[in-house]
């Protein structure tokens, strides 16, 4: 808070023919500027436990007879006067006067086109400029004019002068890429707008806005082709084209849907793929998979290159009920030419899944783990072979019976920080989000084919203490990722049979910097998450502390006093029924059923909580989550 000074009804008063009045003072952090009018030449004191000095001062006059004082070793307990001449002025307090510039309250932090910021209009006479602290920490004024039609970058003006009167709105577009603290400076204006001490600003006001560049990428960070023995690519064809390799298309349906990512995440256990009724040769799995991604990358999309884990029968551990304990794991590479050593298998029983005819899936990949922290191990190994790379990995529907979940309880299921920040909340399959189905807001995506596994849950997990973030996707086995809204993917089973997942699936929104491969996985890791079951809304949640600064879905704070900011933008056909706050224990806050909502919220040590939010998309119901806070 910046305060100010104004005359001390209690000093001393000086000679009465002291020529001058003070029309401004404010003191901070940087010092104490006075803009003193007269006539007359001025000297300053200082008066400081009982002691009188005169302390270099910084000293400029403008041609209207107004000096201007700025003193940079200044105390609130200081006060300061004027000389005349001969003539001694009162004495003055620097504790008196409070002043502040405030920016606006309607900060549209997160709108689809660009960030809002409404700034107040300068008081007591002082000029404004917005701008940057660089590293170094030197004040950049930005120009106001540049920034009405370009980005942060082009503006940088060390000229730009003062915003006065009633400053218009400011759009700062989506095309800056970095996240910046915002400050605004004060002092006093020269003639042309531009601060009148050359030797800098009097005053500072930071705020950590957000960033100027964020948006939401869109994405389904789970999909097999048919190059998993259980993948069908054309359902009309018992699965499979017999004279198209599988995979070859595998993007195109997220890219005509204008997902800005998609990962090919086939089954690790098997190594070749052949199609014995048309003569082929075997072809490599994880080289097809690599040709898949390398061919997919034009025109801004992301395509990902993984596999899946997936220990299962003959290989997982199972608990005295024969429940499988180990689940299935996800992985993505950020390398999109990673050596196969990067590709590890849970192993199976034998070298096929299961009998299809006309296809054969050969050579079981013998780089395998027999259970998670095994797989982190031999992750460990490929990055003394290659070097390290971004790795992710998540839990594939773990509270799920079938197909299989994940026992958080288990040693060897705890988290890998190195690997593992994120936890899938909702596919194809269905919810793994709630310990206890039952309770209200629980039921979604709860099917009793699937049946429920609570250990596996994601408020289990919590509970634990794993600090993970969330995402969503389709598993669809029908090298369609991102398609959400026409039920369910087809996946092949024994028998030739072909079988659908009941759900619709989910989509991961991933809060980056720039659109590009490398801030996508450092947002991954950094639990910069957002999930929906249907709708890509571009849904905002943050939390702002008493500094200000916005802080985005999965971060570790301090325990303490928070701001909750939730903007959920219009969209054709949705209704918002309720914005909640969720505890691990399913204990929950409804805050709101509105698309906007500003509200505070107490943290307490150890706390993790998070936004989900329920709505109806024509008469169907769906769920928005935020990944969680996590509080030290």
């Amino acid at each position: 808070m910046m305060q100010g000074c104004a005359a001390d009804q209690n000093a001393s008063q000086g000679p009465s023919d002291a020529q001058y009045s003070i029309t401004a003072a404010v003191h901070g952090e940087e010092g104490l500027w006075v803009r003193v009018a007269s006539a007359n030449e001025l000297a300053f004191e200082r008066e400081r436990d009982g002691q009188i000095s005169k302390p270099a001062v910084i000293k400029s006059r403008d041609e209207e007879g107004t000096h201007n004082w700025f003193v940079s070793d200044f105390l609130p307990t200081d006060r300061f006067r004027f000389l005349s001449g001969e003539a001694v002025g009162i004495w003055h307090s620097g504790t008196s006067l409070e002043f502040r510039h405030d920016w606006g309250e309607e900060v549209s932090f997160w709108n689809d086109d660009a960030l809002q910021i409404t700034l107040e209009t300068p008081q007591n006479g002082l000029g404004a400029w917005l701008g940057l602290v660089s590293e170094d920490g030197k004040f950049e004024p930005l120009d106001m004019e540049c920034l009405k039609d370009s980005i942060v970058q082009k503006c940088r003006d060390i000229g730009a002068t003062a915003i006065e009167g009633d400053p218009p709105p400011l759009n700062l577009t989506q095309s800056e890429v970095f996240w910046w603290g915002f400050v605004m400076a004060y002092g006093p204006v020269d003639v042309d707008g531009r601060p009148l001490f050359e030797d800098g600003y009097l005053g500072r006001d930071f705020r950590s806005v957000v960033s100027l560049g964020g948006q939401v990428l869109w994405g389904d960070l789970h999909g097999h082709s048919g190059l998993s023995p259980d993948g069908c690519e054309m359902v009309d064809e018992v699965c499979h084209s017999r004279d198209v390799e599988p995979a070859l298309d595998f993007f195109s349906e997220a890219k005509s849907i204008d997902l800005d990512f998609a990962a090919i995440t086939d089954h690790a256990e098997l190594n070749y793929w052949q199609s014995t009724e048309a003569g082929e040769e075997k072809i490599s799995i994880w080289e097809s998979q690599k040709a898949s991604v390398g061919a997919a990358m034009q025109d801004g999309f992301l395509p990902l290159l993984g596999y899946e884990w997936t220990s299962g029968a003959g290989t997982s551990r199972v608990d005295e009920d024969g429940l499988y304990l180990d689940g299935h794991k996800t992985v993505i590479l950020e390398d999109r030419s990673s050596d196969a050593m990067w590709r590890i298998s849970a192993g199976i029983a034998s070298g096929k899944f299961f009998e299809i005819s006309g296809e054969d899936y050969s050579g079981i990949n013998l780089n395998a783990a027999s259970d998670p922290s095994e797989l982190y191990s031999l992750l460990d190994d490929a990055a003394d072979s290659f070097g390290p790379q971004e790795v992710v990995v998540f839990a594939h529907h773990p509270g799920l019976l079938i197909p299989q979940g994940h026992d958080w309880r288990q040693p060897e299921n705890a988290v890998d920080y190195r690997y593992e920040r994120l936890v899938e909340i909702h596919s194809e399959h269905g919810s793994s989000e709630c310990i206890d189905r039952s309770l209200d807001g629980c039921d979604f995506g709860s099917s009793e084919h699937r049946g429920h596994f609570p250990p596996g849950s994601i408020q289990s997990a919590l509970l634990e203490g794993f600090r993970l973030g969330f995402v969503g996707g389709t598993d669809s086995h029908d090298a369609r990722p991102g398609s959400i809204h026409d039920g369910g993917g087809n996946m092949r089973g024994p028998g030739e049979n072909v079988y659908s997942h009941p759900y619709d699936g989910g989509l991961t929104g991933v809060i980056t910097l720039s659109h590009s491969q490398q801030e996508l996985f450092a947002s991954l890791k950094n639990r910069r998450t957002v999930v929906t079951s249907g709708p890509r809304i571009p849904f905002r949640a943050v939390l702002v502390g008493d500094n200000k600064e916005v802080h985005f879905p999965g971060a570790e704070l301090s325990a303490g006093v928070y701001r909750l900011l939730v903007e959920i933008p219009q969209s054709e056909g949705i209704e918002i029924e309720k914005v909640e706050l969720v505890m691990p224990d399913n204990s929950v806050e409804v805050f709101s059923n509105s698309a906007r909502l500003d509200s505070t919220v107490e943290a307490e040590q150890d706390d993790v909580f998070y936004v989900r939010i329920r709505f109806m998309e024509d008469e169907k119901p769906g769920r928005m989550w935020a990944s969680p806070w996590f509080f030290d």
